[in-house]
C-alpha cells in the first residue's frame, strides 16, 4: 500500500490541496521522504524474513549477515 501511495504522491498531494477538509493532513516533502524510507526498510525486512524462513535451521553466519544487512539499510 505504501508503494502505491509513493507512486501516486503527486495525485494525492493535488487531491488534498483541492479538498479543504483534508488540508490539515497534507504531507510535506519530509513526510514523503519518511514514507519512502520506511517502505525501503520494510522491503528489506520482508526479504530478510523470507531468507531466514527458507531453511529449517538457519546458520548463525547467515543470520548474522542478514541482520547486518538490515542494520545497513537503516
Amino acid at each position: 500500500m505504501l508503494c502505491q501511495a509513493l507512486d501516486f504522491c503527486q495525485a494525492i498531494d493535488d487531491f488534498v490541496a483541492k479538498t479543504c477538509d483534508l488540508r490539515p493532513y497534507e504531507l510535506s516533502d519530509a513526510d514523503w521522504a519518511g514514507i519512502e524510507l520506511v517502505t525501503k526498510w520494510l522491503k528489506a525486512f520482508r526479504s530478510a524474513t523470507t531468507q531466514m524462513s527458507t531453511t529449517k535451521c538457519p546458520m548463525l553466519s547467515t543470520t548474522h549477515a542478514i541482520f547486518r544487512g538490515l542494520q545497513e539499510s537503516i
